[in-house]
């Protein structure tokens, strides 16, 4: 599969990774009126992505160089240790390795180069990969860049977010896709900063890994933990 094509594939909302089951906490929010509109809706996007959107990012752009630089599991283990231990919520830790062995098995359908470097992300670990060091390693797998592999972590927690407003509050899809574009650089930023970082990420290892942004957003993960405990909830997180 072409690169390009691969990469369109993975940013598509019907790629069936499992993403589309999960809203980030936002239905949750929906409940307690803390988002009840487009303005709002906005709101909670920018929160994201200035806290698990960062993170996000960084942990995507740091396994795409583990996976070019075909790194030992050791690596992928210590790697995976960092991201966990910067996801303070309990349920945001379940729900990571759900989508990652989602992913794992989605990624079959780019071909078997992708689908070993999911499995890779995994490091023999029997619960599966983080969603995001998966979705890092099978770009750098399909030919993409590091910088598209963090592009393509923030998109999706933001698409995320607007997709699931769309169905709770019922908002203008055409509106709602208005939100994601207008904030287009914004997210493009993130991801180049990304990338940048991510390029010694191996020449100072362990001790780049201490630059991961530690950029947990306690509201966030307080809301997943609620919306959790639901047994009546539409999302999976």
């Amino acid at each position: 599969m072409g690169r390009l094509v691969a990469l369109l594939v993975l940013a598509d909302g019907r790629f069936p990774a499992g993403t589309y089951a999960h809203a980030l906490g936002l239905e949750e929010a929906v409940r307690q009126e803390l988002v009840v509109d487009l303005a709002t809706t906005a709101v909670y996007v920018d929160g994201v992505l200035a806290t698990s959107g960062v993170l996000a990012a960084h942990a995507a752009a740091a396994a795409w160089q583990l996976e070019r630089a075909e790194a030992p599991i050791d690596r992928w283990l210590r790697l995976d240790a960092e991201v966990d231990a910067r996801t303070a919520s309990p349920w945001a830790r379940h729900t990571a390795r759900l989508l990652g062995r989602h992913l794992v098995r989605a990624a079959a359908a780019l071909g078997p180069a992708a689908e070993a470097a999911a499995r890779r992300a995994a490091a023999d670990g029997p619960a599966g990969p983080q969603q995001v060091l998966a979705l890092g390693a099978v770009v750098a797998a399909a030919g993409g860049g590091a910088d598209e592999a963090a592009l393509l972590a923030v998109l999706g927690m933001a698409s995320a977010v607007v997709q699931g407003a769309v169905r709770l509050l019922g908002l203008d899809p055409v509106a709602a896709t208005g939100l994601l574009a207008g904030r287009a650089d914004h997210m493009e930023t993130l991801a180049s900063e990304a990338a940048a970082r991510s390029a010694t990420v191996l020449a100072d290892w362990p001790a780049s890994l201490a630059e991961l942004p530690s950029t947990a957003g306690a509201m966030l993960d307080h809301l997943l933990e609620c919306q959790a405990a639901r047994p009546d909830r539409l999302f999976a997180s």
